[in-house]
């Protein structure tokens, strides 16, 4: 089944038609169903129960409620990665934004002969899509490739034709205008490709906890903890755990995530901290777009008492 599972996969992230005909199922989908029809197919499949959409208890319950009713505008600002650039700069100050290389809306005017021997390709109106080149070799869906400009123009072509919205019903994509954003490949004191990311869940401005999603390009490991480090026993990605030490600019890690989540009734702060200095990664208004299953199933309950949606 791993073998077949991983054929699947790359057969899809190598076949523009194959992924063009997966996101054309998904807008006839839409305009065959409603936005709220959708979720509960999909949210029942993975529980075995519908949401409870009148009266909400569980934090993947409530994540369904804010995709359905949580309709302001300012969150597809906040969620465009190149737009929400002016916001991180005006609410924390423009030290804690990677460098911008070179931003455009058309792949084939990337400047790859001026571009530096490292950095990292980004699409501004989705997540997890990213293409990393380094040294002449390129590291893409855990892959390490040559580099082959021809083919990453079109991988980024691809991306930019699919809205978001239409796969997950999350609304805040819907108006992105698609954009590509080439970024400073940094890297932290792991020596992963990919950094390692504080990924705080603050409920109506406070954080509460901090999720760290390590080694991605290898065996991907999930820790939780509280706001004073201590661990959780807690995971709906992987069981694997890591040894991770207390930050040392944890309070100034907690501090940024609140100054960046105050109006929301939810959101997920990433953030990277390279030789104890804070990056900025992305605020996540629907983790997983809220389609996750918790281990043990009571931190659904837990974690869903502290959105205050009514």
């Amino acid at each position: 089944m791993n073998l077949l599972t991983s054929f699947l996969r790359k057969t899809y992230n190598r076949n523009s038609f194959v992924k063009n005909f997966s996101f054309l199922y998904y807008f006839l989908r839409h305009i065959l169903f409603t936005d709220k029809a959708i979720i509960k197919k999909r949210y029942k499949k993975l529980h075995g129960f519908e949401p409870n959409f009148e009266n909400p208890k569980r934090f993947t319950e409530k994540i369904q409620w804010l995709k359905l009713y949580n309709c302001d505008p300012l969150l597809t600002l906040y969620s465009d990665k190149l737009r929400n650039r002016d916001f991180i700069k005006d609410r924390i100050g423009p030290e804690y934004l990677i460098p911008l290389i070179y931003s455009t809306d058309n792949p084939k005017n990337i400047p790859f002969k001026k571009l530096p021997s490292r950095y990292i390709i980004k699409t501004n109106h989705a997540s997890g899509l990213n293409i990393v080149v380094k040294d002449g070799k390129v590291f893409r869906s855990n892959e390490i490739e040559t580099f082959n400009k021809n083919k990453i123009i079109r991988t980024l072509k691809n991306w930019q034709r699919t809205n978001y919205y239409y796969v997950n019903q999350e609304r805040e994509y819907k108006g992105i205008r698609p954009m590509i954003l080439i970024e400073e490949l940094m890297q932290d004191e792991s020596g992963n490709q990919v950094l390692n990311d504080y990924k705080i869940h603050c409920f109506g401005g406070i954080p509460k906890y901090i999720q760290t999603i390590f080694d991605r390009m290898e065996e991907v490991k999930e820790n939780w903890f509280d706001c004073e480090w201590n661990a959780l026993d807690l995971y709906y990605f992987s069981s694997v755990k890591k040894q991770l030490e207390k930050p040392s600019n944890l309070e100034d890690l907690l501090y940024i995530a609140k100054k960046l989540s105050y109006e929301f009734y939810y959101v997920r702060v990433d953030l990277y901290s390279i030789r104890n200095k804070i990056y900025f990664g992305e605020l996540t208004f629907h983790p997983y777009s809220g389609l996750m299953k918790f281990t043990p199933d009571e931190w659904d309950f837990r974690l869903g008492e502290l959105i205050k949606i009514s």
